[in-house]
């Protein structure tokens, strides 16, 4: 999973699948393999034999934005509250948030309160992959 992930958001050609379903039993992993995967986006600061994790040629060099989506919190008719008075109704609303603040929810604010999904050019705005915001 590190290993796709990064390659992913590294742009190497060896990346797979865009989106990874963890999906394993109580005590799986899910939760340590997230949790390095904010490490190794983050540049894997701090650890000494990077390559006993993954190879370092996908270790991300530049910044890399991270926003995290809490499905058992979220409220899709009420909408959550988020920062500046936003209620966002959809895990699309809740991850504008996080990457671009109260912008980058104005930026898909139709989307979210008609709880649809924005289209790919915009999330790539918002992710800031290809150059986007």
């Amino acid at each position: 999973m590190l290993a796709n992930v990064l390659a992913r958001i590294t742009g190497d050609p060896s990346a797979t699948a865009y989106i990874f379903r963890l999906d394993t039993s109580y005590g799986g992993g899910k939760t340590h393999g997230l949790i390095a995967l904010v490490h190794a986006a983050n540049g894997m600061k701090g650890v000494a034999n990077v390559a006993e994790f993954v190879d370092s040629k996908f270790v991300p060099k530049t910044k890399i934005r991270i926003a995290a989506f809490d499905g058992e919190n979220a409220d899709p008719a009420n909408g959550r509250s988020m920062d500046d008075g936003i209620l966002a109704h959809t895990p699309w609303g809740e991850l504008a948030c996080s990457l671009a603040d109260k912008a980058g929810y104005e930026r898909i604010r139709k989307s979210d309160e008609s709880h649809t999904s924005p289209g790919a050019e915009t999330l790539a705005e918002l992710s800031g992959v290809n150059g986007g915001h």
